[in-house]
């Protein structure tokens, strides 16, 4: 399967009091150009995609057009909120996006994965979407710093695929804007990506 991982696009962003909207819509229809030519399967979308929690309207209509045209390549899309995104605004659209196109800011559905299958199984896709713990506490009391959200998240995803993986083995992508510190690479289970 091939996966492309993305983050941070900052649609809106202001660059020393100029728009950058015109330019960064010319590297997502390169972005597109790759995803076909290289057919990919699964594009992910890790955050950040707007500047700004109120992003613009114009803003809106440069992601549903990518949105569009990635999908009309023939691959899945997976968005996740980052912390510069409003959850509820990424995610209110996303019950009126096309197929193959999953906006995934909802942390009570983050343990309900997007799955994709190729020839070799399925893959079970994990959106995390930013946790911000002062916007939690309705949904899970008792998480207060960001460390503890992101634990609980995982505990949630960890918990779900082994119920998914005892029916049936698969594979799994955990896709989350957070902040991670610590992490050392595992020896001899990494692979080089391969051209």
């Amino acid at each position: 399967m091939r996966i492309l991982h993305t983050s941070d696009w900052h649609i809106g962003r202001t660059f020393h009091g100029h728009a950058t909207l015109d330019a960064l819509r010319g590297v997502l229809e390169a972005l597109t150009a790759q995803v076909r030519e290289n057919q990919v399967d699964v594009v992910i979308v890790a955050g950040d995609v707007f500047d700004s929690a109120a992003p613009a309207a114009d803003c809106y209509t440069l992601l549903t057009d990518t949105l569009g045209a990635l999908a009309d390549t023939g691959a899945r899309v997976i968005v996740t909120s980052g912390n510069h995104d409003s959850a509820a605004r990424l995610g209110f659209q996303s019950g009126l996006l096309r197929d193959g196109v999953h906006v995934l800011t909802d942390p009570r559905a983050l343990a309900t994965p997007v799955t994709v299958s190729d020839a070799h199984g399925p893959v079970h896709f994990y959106g995390i979407p930013f946790l911000e713990p002062a916007l939690l506490r309705h949904v899970w009391p008792g998480v207060r710093t960001q460390e503890a959200a992101l634990t609980h998240a995982m505990e949630l995803v960890r918990s779900d695929l082994a119920e998914r993986t005892a029916a049936e083995p698969g594979r799994s992508v955990a896709i989350a804007h957070c902040f991670a510190a610590g992490v050392e690479p595992t020896p001899l289970l990494e692979r080089d990506i391969q051209q």
